[in-house]
């Protein structure tokens, strides 16, 4: 007879915190096989990088960061100028992956193949020099001099930077964790990898020893709760701790969190909010065992710290750069360092909806940033700034599927409505300030979302609405002509063609007005003129569990072939220099007589 762990704990507790849950279901079988991400996947760039006469290696592009932002930028920079030299630095070792969908990988949902952002032949074919691997990491920059140094000694000389490093996890310290070998992160490809391992042999060991696997996820946000669902495929039972009274507090009021946290229950997984850990202790290199801040210990036989992230600012800030809750930036993303660019999670930028100054960790975001840092740092005439964002937050758990954006958890004094609507397992609330949607909660009510999010988006005063707003189906709304219009013409995923980009002037045949479609640079909504919405893909929402790198909905300028098929150097941009000059002058006359536009394309 299998024995569950947890013998200290009476048994009372246990039950009422559902840890013997397992009993209908039966114990997770180990899974056998781990994936490795493999040479091939982990394969550098063969463009060789210029060398200075003093041995320093001469860039005129420096990208630090290889994930969302830095290959946006590296796009960008590219489809500008076809001559410069490109140098993208990381300290892991792969060419770029979707983070969004490691929890998919730890799973067994998607395969390591097709967790690719783009594939390892993308530097080559862009003519973009690599330095991928710890050796290579970035440990400090000097903006007076326009170098970098490496941890392996390498000096890079750099006309101008792009910093792309994005968040770090932020580990609190916890007594006994030091040294663990079973104490993970979950932030990178090798963290899921390193945690798909242990968790098997965890379960293997318990099994053989007559007991149920356990899992300890410390942090109830988006994050550990991803984790926490990746990781029940693998253990018979997960609990997550979240020191908040509810779990993913970010996100999520007490009464949607309550119905999340019932819906985890059968598939596993534990929610303690108002607990975590205060001590582990350990046996050898392994935590067994969790002192618990109710004064009780609970055996496990891993942890996942999942508690959060911070921006990884700590280059630009040791260098002399402002910093807030992120990199300070202005509207062109340069740093107040000079020739230090900064895009994505590492800076803070204004949430439109609060006119806080915070980070975005958001994937379209940095993306978004990563475009318009570039255009700066290229030299673009009148390229466009970015002004600000807001988020929308997409994740499903197991059958569950949450939707959520703008200001969800309004304080006393906002000057907020707040309309909530309970059915069942569906859960939906709305926030209105001054006439307009400016927040939406949806649980288990998918449908609706790409409607209030255009309705914050737009600004559209409920008063202009003929039909109940918040009714089922919310399509059924009469919008004004205007809103249509705009919605219809806002810019859509495009590809990167030979000026740098797709074009559509979006002027409207009977006006002969400019609809701000124009050039995009973005996704969806999330368009050039610096304005837009950036989803929330940390959590899943910009790419499927079975998407290939090919259809990610982000950018889907590098597809596997050759975007230029013309050109000799395979690198999607060419070389011709009278081509450079007759592009240059291209992308002038569309970006030429839009900044007077910009912010009018909310």
């Amino acid at each position: 007879m299998w024995k569950a762990r947890g013998a200290s704990m009476a048994q009372d507790t246990i039950r009422s915190q559902g840890y013997e849950r397992r009993a209908a279901f039966g114990l997770v079988a180990p899974t056998a096989s781990i994936p490795s991400a493999g040479d091939a996947y982990a394969r550098p760039s063969a463009i060789a990088c210029p060398v200075a006469n003093d041995g320093r290696l001469e860039a005129d592009y420096l990208i630090i960061g290889n994930s969302a932002a830095g290959v946006a930028a590296a796009e960008t920079l590219r489809a500008c100028d076809g001559e410069a030299s490109i140098l993208m630095v990381s300290d892991e070792p792969y060419a770029a992956y979707g983070r969004p969908l490691i929890s998919y990988l730890l799973e067994g949902k998607t395969s390591i193949d097709r967790v690719g952002y783009r594939d390892a032949g993308f530097y080559d074919r862009n003519r973009i020099a690599t330095l991928f691997g710890a050796a290579c990491k970035v440990v400090s920059i000097d903006p007076e001099a326009h170098e970098a140094a490496c941890a392996d000694g390498t000096v890079i000389r750099y006309g101008k930077c792009l910093l792309a490093t994005g968040s770090v996890a932020f580990v609190p310290h916890i007594e006994g964790m030091e040294g663990r070998a079973n104490v993970h992160r979950f932030m990178t490809l090798d963290d899921a990898l390193g945690a798909w391992e242990d968790a098997v042999e965890s379960t293997r060991r318990a099994h053989d020893e007559g007991c149920e696997s356990r899992v300890i996820v410390i942090g109830g946000g988006l994050i550990g709760a991803k984790a926490a669902e990746a990781l029940s495929h693998h253990v018979d039972e997960v609990v997550v701790f979240e020191h908040n009274n509810r779990i993913l507090p970010a996100v999520l009021d007490e009464e949607g969190a309550g119905i999340v946290q019932r819906l985890l229950e059968p598939h596993g997984i534990v929610c303690r909010p108002g607990m975590s850990a205060e001590a582990l202790v350990g046996e050898g290199d392994r935590v067994v065992s969790a002192h618990l801040t109710d004064g009780s210990d609970l055996p496990c036989d891993m942890v996942v710290m999942a508690v959060g992230v911070r921006p990884a600012s700590s280059l630009a800030v040791d260098a002399g750069a402002e910093q807030g809750r992120g990199l300070v930036v202005g509207r062109d993303l340069q740093t107040t360092l000079p020739d230090v660019y900064a895009a994505g999670d590492v800076t803070q930028v204004s949430d439109r909806l609060t006119g806080a100054q915070r980070p975005l960790a958001l994937w379209p975001n940095a993306v978004h940033q990563g475009r318009i840092a570039a255009l700066h740092m290229a030299g673009v005439p009148d390229a466009p700034d970015f002004v600000d964002s807001f988020a929308v937050n997409a994740v499903d758990f197991f059958d569950i599927s949450l939707l959520t954006s703008g200001i969800i958890n309004p304080s006393e004094g906002d000057g907020c409505e707040v309309h909530t609507f309970v059915e069942g397992d569906e859960y939906a609330k709305f926030v209105v300030r001054g006439g307009a949607l400016v927040g939406y909660v949806l649980l288990n009510r998918p449908d609706d979302a790409g409607v209030y999010t255009s309705m914050i988006e737009d600004e559209v005063p409920l008063s202009s609405l003929e039909g109940d707003v918040f009714s089922r189906p919310v399509g059924n709304l009469d919008f004004s002509e205007d809103v249509r219009w705009r919605r219809l013409h806002k810019g859509y995923p495009g590809t990167l063609d030979e000026f740098g980009w797709s074009c559509d002037p979006g002027v409207r045949p009977d006006s002969g007005t400019d609809s701000g479609s124009g050039t995009d640079f973005g996704t969806g909504p999330d368009c050039c003129a610096g304005r837009g919405v950036a989803f929330d893909s940390g959590v899943g929402a910009a790419f499927d569990s079975g998407a290939s790198a090919d259809s990610d909905p982000v950018s889907s300028s590098d597809s596997g072939a050759d975007p230029n098929p013309d050109s000799s150097s395979g690198s999607g941009s060419g070389s011709d220099p009278d081509t450079s000059s007759k592009s240059r002058q291209r992308r002038s006359e569309l970006l030429s007589g839009r900044a007077s536009e910009e912010g009018d394309f909310a």
